[in-house]
């Protein structure tokens, strides 16, 4: 069997946590899984002889941006084996065709994938022991999509032809709100409540966050920002907040900072692939 390599990409946890069930799953069954962080993964240093799975989260309904740099970066192969384990809140109509459509451009032989319904964290209006069984059921939908995969029976269903449409529709109109005015982004910091210690300065994947200096209130850069929401999920004192609403997190903010913590250590593919990271 071969190995499984996992890149995965999170903002508040939920993908996080169904990558780490599908992994651990999937070790369980005898598999080898090795997590790998994108904003730390070199994309043309993949390895074509094992298994090239994706995790990441549905953002207004497509791919994000963020991914698809991702995966456009990847060099071309020759049938290597693709898994996609996705995850959405409200609707995901134009990621599943739009990804194998991509995978398969660059030479992957698309084998499974599989989008699990995890709580809203862009509209988080559910309470938390809603929410907490929420991910309970997706989670265990996870370990049977990793049982699936590694009997055989995973598939990739074929979307209608207007899921390409879909994804990049919605997508172009999410990522084009950069440029206009006070609409290109979601999160807004809140100054009294702010203790400038700068993590979602350093925990922003693509470097939208800017802190000006030590004793100033980080800010969004209005090109950089995906609206990923992790400045929101990992904030300690619930300063960043995206419409007002309670800031969602799919793990305690103190365990999700540590995990990113680790997986911005080095993040060598925000510095080469998004060039206003810091």
């Amino acid at each position: 069997m071969l190995p499984i390599h996992l890149y995965w990409f999170s903002a508040s946890g939920n993908t996080l946590l169904a990558a780490e069930a599908f992994a651990e799953r999937l070790r369980e069954l005898g598999r080898q899984v090795e997590m790998r962080p994108m904003e730390t993964a070199t994309p043309e240093d993949f390895d074509p002889a094992a298994v090239f799975a994706i995790a990441f989260p549905t953002h207004c309904f497509s791919v994000p941006e963020y991914v698809r740099r991702f995966v456009r970066a990847l060099p071309r192969t020759d049938g290597t084996p693709a898994v996609m384990l996705g995850t959405h809140g409200m609707f995901s109509g134009g990621v599943r065709g739009p990804m194998r459509r991509m995978l398969a451009q660059k030479g992957f032989h698309c084998i499974a994938g599989r989008i699990i319904s995890m709580p809203d964290s862009f509209f988080p209006l559910t309470r938390a022991e809603t929410n907490r069984l929420h991910i309970e059921r997706a989670l265990e939908n996870v370990r049977r999509y990793a049982e699936d995969f590694h009997s055989g029976k995973g598939r990739w269903p074929r979307d209608f032809l207007l899921s390409d449409v879909f994804g990049a529709f919605f997508a172009g109109g999410f990522y084009t709100r950069r440029w206009c005015g006070p609409w290109h982004t979601s999160v807004h910091p809140h100054a009294e409540k702010c203790t400038r210690c700068g993590l979602c300065v350093r925990l922003c994947p693509t470097g939208a966050m800017r802190q000006k200096t030590p004793e100033s209130t980080p800010r969004p850069v209005r090109g950089p920002c995906e609206n990923c929401l992790r400045c929101v999920a990992v904030c300690p004192s619930d300063a960043v907040r995206h419409f007002g609403f309670t800031p969602y997190r799919g793990e305690p903010a103190e365990e999700l900072r540590e995990r990113f913590l680790k997986s911005a250590s080095l993040p060598r593919f925000s510095r080469r692939y998004c060039p206003w990271a810091a």
